[in-house]
């Protein structure tokens, strides 16, 4: 009995896990500029130019500065296990 509930515990991990990372990655990408305002094909190669939210103050933007610098170093390992798990035959 123990070693299934281990099981599904780690199974719910698992799930928990990939929520994350797919509720991530998407909002990541709701931060790229979509030509028609409503959804659609995002594009990801006009620049954000002067675009942050008014309601950032200086002191929320350098929190969120220093909190985004700590995570580059992972979001560079999560595309690369993303990447390769991309290529893998299914």
């Amino acid at each position: 009995m123990k070693k299934l509930a281990i099981r599904r515990e780690h199974r719910i991990n698992e799930t928990q896990a990939e929520s994350a990372l797919k509720d991530y990655v998407d909002h990541v990408a709701g931060i790229a500029k979509f030509p028609d305002a409503t959804g659609g094909t995002p594009d990801f190669d006009t620049p954000l130019g002067d675009s942050l939210p008014a309601s950032i103050d200086p002191e929320t933007a350098a929190g969120l500065a220093s909190n985004l610098r700590a995570a580059l170093p992972r979001i560079r390992e999560l595309l690369g296990l993303l990447t390769k798990r991309g290529k893998e035959d299914g």
